[in-house]
């Protein structure tokens, strides 16, 4: 499993370096680049940083409505050393780990990863809300060929979605899935990890509050890569730009849990060429987006740096 993982890996890569050498116009890319100033960069990383203080805030609601009793700065600390992590590991699951792991230590850790779990659901839903709107403007606003394309993708995508959250939250999948596992040792942990989870089903109006704060962060991150394009001077118009971002964003989502930046960023560059953005473009969009997260979770690394491991 773990040798196809590497060789999925290494494909992903393999196919992103053949698109970039054969495609791309390095003088155009070089060209494009220079249009971003350091007046930009710098109001996108507060943006960021504005993004990593909600996405924190969103945790600790999720938390609080299990009866942890971290607080936001313990959090937040976490948050930030987890997204630090997250870009210089293979996958985004090593961040997730640290996060588990970390939080862990003061807190039950089948109460942290349900968090997680919630938080998780409530992000893709977020990010589906965006994606059905731009797949609806492209649809009825323009007569692009690729529009039945993108709606059964985004279909797909949001029907299992739909699925894995209702089987989640239905008591008898639960006890279903908890008999069949409770033959194996992990079987008591994952009956844990279901009654920690079921605290949220008499919670609706936590995760009313929540899902709002999950469609801010959505806002923001859509905002930020929409000033990029709007910095770069892309050609197309700016409702179907952010439709296309959207879009991508979700399907990205589940790229970049599967194998990083990689895969993710081959698909970022093939969506977006569906309504007419370049090759130059679409990479400038993906690794400036990039920078400017990365930038914003630095002090993640500074964190990890002084970071003990207590309770605190």
């Amino acid at each position: 499993m773990k040798n196809k993982h590497k060789i999925l890996h290494f494909a992903s890569y393999l196919l992103l370096a053949f698109i970039v050498y054969f495609t791309i116009d390095l003088e155009t890319f070089i060209s494009n680049l220079s249009k971003i100033s350091l007046p930009v960069i710098f109001i996108l990383v507060i943006a960021g940083t504005i993004d990593r203080f909600t996405m924190a805030a969103k945790w600790k609601q999720l938390c609080s409505a299990l009866n942890m009793t971290a607080n936001y700065s313990q959090i937040l600390k976490i948050y930030y050393v987890a997204t630090f992590l997250g870009y210089f590991l293979p996958t985004s699951i090593g961040g997730e780990v640290y996060k588990a792991a970390r939080l862990s230590r003061s807190e039950k850790s089948h109460d942290v990863l349900a968090s997680m779990f919630a938080e998780k659901i409530i992000g893709v839903f977020s990010t589906v809300s965006f994606a059905w709107a731009g797949v609806l403007y492209i649809t009825f606003n323009l007569n692009n060929e690729n529009s039945a394309i993108l709606f059964y993708i985004l279909s797909g995508f949001t029907i299992i979605a739909i699925a894995v959250t209702w089987a989640s939250l239905h008591s008898t999948i639960q006890g279903k899935v908890i008999q069949l596992l409770s033959r194996f040792r992990f079987g008591k942990h994952v009956e844990k990890l279901s009654t920690a989870y079921s605290g949220y089903k008499s919670q609706p109006q936590t995760l009313l509050w929540n899902f709002l704060i999950a469609i801010f962060e959505s806002a923001l991150q859509l905002a930020i890569m929409c000033s990029i394009g709007i910095a770069l001077n892309i050609d197309i118009p700016l409702p179907l730009l952010a439709s296309i971002i959207a879009i991508t964003e979700f399907i990205r989502r589940i790229a970049i849990l599967l194998d990083g930046w990689g895969l993710a960023t081959t698909l970022q560059i093939f969506m977006y060429s569906l309504v007419g953005i370049s090759v130059e473009h679409a990479l400038l969009i993906a690794l400036l987006s990039h920078a400017v997260h990365l930038i914003a979770s630095l002090p993640g690394g500074l964190l990890i740096l002084t970071d003990r491991w207590d309770k605190n």
